[in-house]
């Protein structure tokens, strides 16, 4: 069957549906649309935010690492990026998935 040229109306989605006819292979990640795209990239600087924002106050926990005389990591920076930035990753992860 020979192959088209893309159209310019095609969709993300439409591509997907048209590659699954051509090979009769599903993808297992589809391109992320403009409203997952704002998602994935609202959830990731939600994470940088929360991170920073947590680094900037906490005094939880022991210290890990030394910076300077007054400034150093805490136990609890540690614990709050590791929250963030795995949910940031899930979300990622979750938005590409097939719908």
């Amino acid at each position: 069957m020979p192959r088209r040229p893309p159209v310019a109306s095609d969709t993300p989605r439409n591509a997907d549906v048209a590659r699954l006819r051509r090979t009769g292979v599903e993808p297992v990640h589809r391109a992320l649309d403009g409203r997952d795209l704002v998602l994935v990239l609202a959830a990731w600087a939600g994470a940088v935010v929360a991170v920073l924002g947590v680094a900037a106050t906490t005094r939880i926990g022991p210290i890990v690492l030394d910076l300077s005389e007054r400034h150093g990591v805490h136990l609890g920076d540690v614990v709050t990026a590791l929250v963030c930035f795995t949910a940031a990753w899930t979300v990622t992860v979750e938005s590409r998935r097939q719908r």
